[in-house]
Order: C-alpha cells, then sequence, then structure tokens
C-alpha cells in the first residue's frame, strides 16, 4: 500500500493545481515579460536569447521547447512549472527518505505541496521555478560527493553550479560553499591535502569552462569582464539618478 500513497498524492495535487490555471491568465510580475521574449528569441535563434546578463537564459529554453508543441508560451510555462515543481517535490522526497519516517516523509511531501511560498512562483514565471530543483540536485550530489570525492564528481559540481549560474547569476558564490565542503573533508582527514586542492581547483575551473562563452557574449556589449554584469547596471542606473 505504501507505494501508492506518493504516486496518489503527486496525481492530486497535479490535478488540484491544473484545475486553477485558468485563474492565472495575466502577468503580474514585471520578470515574467523577458523570460517570456528571452523564450521567444530562443525560438527565433537569436542571440538575444542571451538576454544582457540580468536575467538568466536558462529558464527560457524549457519554455519555448514546450511552447512549440502548445503554441501558447504562458500556457507552456505552466506546464514546464508543474514538471519542476513535482521534480522538486521528488527530489524532497529522496532527500529525507534516509532520515524520515515513511508517514513523516508523506507529511513532509504534502506541506512541500501545499506551501504558499512555492505555489506562489509555480502561478507566475519566475526563474525560482527551475533554480530551486537544480539546487536540489546540487545538494544531492554534495551528500554523494562526501563519499566519494572523486574528479568526476567534481567537474559535475562545476558543471551544476554554472547551470545555477546560467539561471541566476548571483550562483557562483556556491564555489566558496563547494571549497568549505571540500576543507571539511580535508580536516576530517577524509581526503590529502594534494587531493583537496586537486579537487577544488577542478570545481572552479569546470565552472568557468562552461560559463566562459557566456563572459564572452556578454564582454562583447559591455567590454568588461565581469561573470554577471548586475552591479555595472546597478552603477550605471545610480549615476543616471
Amino acid at each position: 500500500m505504501q507505494k501508492y500513497i506518493f504516486p496518489i498524492i503527486f496525481i492530486l495535487w497535479n490535478i488540484l493545481h491544473i484545475s486553477f490555471l485558468r485563474l492565472n491568465e495575466v502577468l503580474k510580475i514585471a520578470d515574467s515579460f523577458a523570460y517570456l521574449q528571452m523564450a521567444h528569441h530562443f525560438k527565433n535563434f537569436s542571440l538575444e536569447w542571451f538576454w544582457n546578463g540580468w536575467f538568466g537564459f536558462l529558464y527560457s529554453i524549457p519554455i519555448a521547447i514546450a511552447d512549440i508543441f502548445i503554441q501558447n508560451d504562458m500556457m507552456a510555462t505552466f506546464g514546464v512549472n508543474i514538471i519542476f515543481f513535482n521534480l522538486l517535490a521528488w527530489l524532497c522526497y529522496i532527500l529525507w527518505r534516509s532520515y524520515l519516517s515513511f508517514k513523516y516523509n508523506i507529511l513532509f511531501i504534502i506541506l512541500i505541496f501545499l506551501s504558499p511560498i512555492l505555489l506562489n512562483y509555480n502561478i507566475h514565471i519566475l526563474s525560482e521555478n527551475i533554480y530551486i530543483p537544480l539546487f536540489l540536485i546540487l545538494f544531492v550530489w554534495i551528500l554523494k560527493y562526501k563519499e566519494i570525492p572523486d574528479f568526476s564528481g567534481s567537474v559535475f559540481l562545476g558543471l551544476m553550479i554554472a547551470l545555477l549560474y546560467y539561471t541566476r547569476s548571483e550562483a557562483f558564490i556556491y564555489l566558496g560553499s563547494i571549497g568549505l565542503i571540500i576543507f571539511f573533508l580535508l580536516i576530517t582527514k577524509r581526503i590529502s591535502f594534494t587531493k583537496a586542492f586537486l579537487n577544488y581547483i577542478t570545481v572552479i575551473v569546470s565552472f568557468f569552462i562552461f560559463i566562459l562563452p557566456y563572459i564572452f557574449y556578454l564582454h562583447s556589449f559591455t567590454w568588461e569582464w565581469w561573470i554577471t554584469n548586475k552591479w555595472s547596471s546597478n552603477l550605471r542606473q545610480a549615476e543616471l539618478r
């Protein structure tokens, strides 16, 4: 019986949420227009899809792909958001099943589905819908990495931080968090100093390899070498004021 409870919870939540989508026919948040516009540029194979470094472009890719089949960008986005929300709940289940009993894990998943802030993201076109599942994937991988801190795991950490960066550019700060985790592995004598150093360098180098094309793109019109141009954009706005 237990194996049927989680699918039933997921199915009932999806039916309930889909029935309310018709109440969200008007965009209420300014950022939503930017993501829909980036999705439009992506479908037209335009470099404007990359935008200008303010909004991460990764969220626009699944929206554009879904829109090819649905032919309605808002409904395509809602469908993508539901998929990501289900992924988020499943990842939470994966994370907590080793720590919680079955009944408490059920309660936890129900609370996830009823979370007001998560539902608020889910019914709007905001990058948090893809960012949170990506972060949970990173977190799940870190738990695995603590047990086997190898080269391929370090490369994957760099890739995941790059994907988060392509969603929200502030994600580069996770490089510092990974450094602390590797330092913890070092002081608990799970890895040697040489391996800790090489692993951390691998994470950093992998991250920059994955984002280097985008940095060059930003440089092509800002003429500044930044991994994000939010600071320079804020400075320009402040100077204009």
